[in-house]
């Protein structure tokens, strides 16, 4: 009977995620990856992933699932009247992360590496990242705040996400450390945080 090839493509991509989070995307190896699994066969990440893209393409689509899914969850109950629910789309998947268990704490800031990939430009982690909900969410935080001019918005919306990325992955290292921070209150306040960088006021000479 042939062995079941999912177990070692499974400590690969573990591997992978744990290399990534701690040392970025460009550091990490294939053969790091492949020694970090404890596979033998020389050739065993490239048979299963073809290239160090087919492994950060592999891990994306396992680890992205359930961020998409919750924000989706977080989506319908989201109205322009209300600013704290645009803002908890953005937010409380990665805080939850942030926030949770080893793997959800890797994986977050695995996310904060891959944000920081100056060899990854935004339409190609678009392509990477699949359907992140962003589009409607994006339009929520422009019916939300209209009066700040199209190209302003886009920049706060970027800055924000990229903020909330890295204030999240710093915290999974805090609690990687054995540095204790109440939870709750990191959250409701990175969501305080995010509404009011949303919503500040715009320079006259801004449009």
């Amino acid at each position: 009977m042939p062995r079941d090839p999912e177990p070692a493509r499974r400590k690969l991509l573990d591997a992978a995620l744990l290399l990534f989070a701690r040392d970025g995307i460009e550091a990490v190896s294939m053969r790091e990856i492949r020694l970090a699994a404890g596979q033998r066969n020389s050739a065993a990440t490239q048979y299963h992933f073809g290239s160090k893209e087919g492994v950060l393409k592999a891990l994306l689509e396992d680890v992205l699932p359930p961020v998409v899914a919750r924000r989706r969850e977080l989506l319908t109950a989201a109205t322009a009247d209300e600013p704290r629910t645009i803002a908890e789309v953005a937010v409380t998947p990665l805080a939850e992360l942030a926030t949770g268990d080893d793997r959800q704490r890797a994986v977050v800031r695995f996310l904060s590496q891959l944000v920081d990939d100056e060899n990854r430009s935004p339409a190609r982690l678009a392509d990477l990242l699949g359907d992140t909900v962003a589009a409607d969410a994006t339009a929520l935080l422009r019916a939300w705040i209209p009066d700040v001019p199209r190209d302003v918005m886009d920049e706060r919306i970027l800055v924000g996400l990229t903020g909330v990325t890295h204030a999240c992955a710093f915290y999974a290292r805090g609690v990687d450390a054995g540095r204790r921070r109440d939870p709750d209150l990191f959250t409701d306040n990175l969501v305080d945080m995010f509404i009011g960088a949303m919503s500040a006021p715009v320079r006259a000479t801004a449009r």
